[in-house]
């Protein structure tokens, strides 16, 4: 394998506390994922590598191409190679994270194989390598399971001890996340087309509204909020917003924003919080109802 230096240029700022980053490389491509450990960090990067930034405790803070993103635990943001981004961490307890990358030849290969025919693969016809990540979908906090995507790659981001793993397998994770990571692209880009607008830019621009009432739930999940309350932030009429949202999510935003906050609620109780507090922490003004919706939830989840 070819030594790799993900980064044209790397920028780091004076560290209050000690830095912990390992790095795990496969034996095929130049895949590789690191894990860190810090509490305070700045840098500015320039990858020509596919890249997902998850954090797995704590939060951290992206610029990209001029916007700000805030990446809280749990959550992730995925960048095109070539971006230019300056990442900024400042906590008091320390910040984990995980970072996947991912070779372009490797994701070119990818998106030709899901794209094309199997003569086409046999044949002589070239790879097509123009292959990017639609920005508008992807320089965004996705939570789950607001997409397929969150939901399968949460076990890589759960995986912790790398080091027993070998390059063997590591380099079967990364592919089988690389490919995740491709399809998710795909099947948003036809969700997409699914949308009312008959321009793309206009689809996108509806879809990155979309991104910020599903993002205003998340934020607001202590909090008594409606559709209106949704729709307004994302300045779109609560009936356009309801209809759009339907269409592109396959459920209404009520019924969304209930599934995210019994997911909460579930991992309070869990942790032995009282019904009476989870409630309150997961927008329900009545500890009863939230005992009654949440019992009628708990039947709909699979059991081991």
């Amino acid at each position: 394998m070819k030594n790799f230096n993900p980064y044209h240029t790397y920028k780091m700022q004076t560290l209050k506390t000690q830095i912990r980053l390992d790095r795990y490389h496969d034996n095929l491509f130049s895949n590789y994922v690191t894990k860190s450990t810090l509490k305070n960090f700045e840098a500015s990067t320039t990858s020509d590598m596919f890249s997902i930034k998850y954090v797995k405790t704590g939060e951290e803070f992206y610029t990209i191409a001029g916007k700000e993103y805030r990446v809280p635990h749990n959550c992730f943001i995925i960048t095109n190679p070539d971006q230019e981004l300056q990442i900024n961490i400042d906590s008091k307890s320390m910040v984990e994270g995980l970072c996947f990358f991912f070779d372009k030849e490797l994701i070119q290969q990818i998106a030709f194989t899901q794209t094309n025919k199997l003569k086409d693969q046999l044949g002589e016809a070239g790879i097509n390598n123009d292959f990017i990540l639609n920005e508008n979908s992807l320089e965004k906090i996705f939570n789950k399971p607001i997409h397929s995507f969150g939901t399968s790659v949460q076990p890589f981001f759960e995986f912790d001890d790398y080091q027993q793993l070998s390059k063997q397998e590591i380099t079967s994770l990364l592919m089988n996340l690389a490919e995740e990571l491709v399809q998710h692209q795909f099947n948003t880009k036809r969700q997409l087309k699914q949308l009312a607008p008959t321009k793309s830019s206009t689809r996108d621009e509806l879809y990155k509204r979309l991104q910020i009432g599903r993002q205003f739930m998340h934020d607001n999940l202590n909090k008594s909020i409606s559709l209106k309350d949704i729709a307004k932030a994302t300045c779109l009429s609560a009936y356009y917003f309801h209809r759009s949202f339907r269409c592109f999510f396959k459920m209404t935003p009520q019924q969304y924003l209930q599934f995210i906050r019994m997911q909460k609620a579930h991992e309070y109780l869990i942790r032995d919080y009282s019904k009476a507090e989870v409630a309150d922490l997961c927008g329900f003004k009545d500890p009863k109802y939230f005992a009654k919706v949440y019992k009628k939830w708990r039947k709909t989840i699979p059991r081991n």
